[in-house]
Order: structure tokens, then sequence, then C-alpha cells
């Protein structure tokens, strides 16, 4: 969780120099260590892009919470803009 405060702030601190780039990509770090955070509490240990994805489609279903899928959808959006510009 400390990674992704530090994250946070990073993202925070790009958007006021007006760096989208690196703020789009400390935003999904964050997302992601978040996604990671919970899966851990759980015993499970996150590993790549699909097994995020795998895990928030598990958890929106079972908090029954379509909104969750959502939000990581835009999450991720964040992450291809960082490489795509």
């Amino acid at each position: 969780m400390r990674l992704c405060e530090k994250y946070l702030s990073e993202a925070e601190e790009f958007l006021a120099k007006k760096d989208y780039v690196q703020a789009s990509e400390k935003a999904w770090g964050a997302a992601s260590q978040i996604v990671k955070a919970l899966a851990a509490k759980e015993g499970e240990e996150l590993r790549s892009h699909a097994s995020l994805w795998e895990y928030v489609d598990r958890l929106a279903e079972k908090l029954r919470d379509v909104e969750l899928r959502r939000l990581w959808r835009t999450a991720s959006v964040l992450h291809q803009n960082f490489y795509e510009n």
C-alpha cells in the first residue's frame, strides 16, 4: 500500500507539471498495486496483466459490482496512454 500511495503522489506531481504521460503511468501503477494488495490479503500473488484482469473480474463477480470492471478498464487505459502517448 505504501507503494500505491507513492505512485498516487507522483501522479499528482506529474499532473501539476502537465506531464500526462508520466502521470498516466503512475496512476496505473497505483491502481495495479491496490489490486495486488487485495489479492495478497487473500494469499494470491498476481504477476501479469492477465492475472490482474482475471482477479478484478472475479472480485467484481464476488462483490456483484460491475462498476469495478469499468474502473479497472479506465486504469488500464492510463497504462496504454503511457505507451502510446
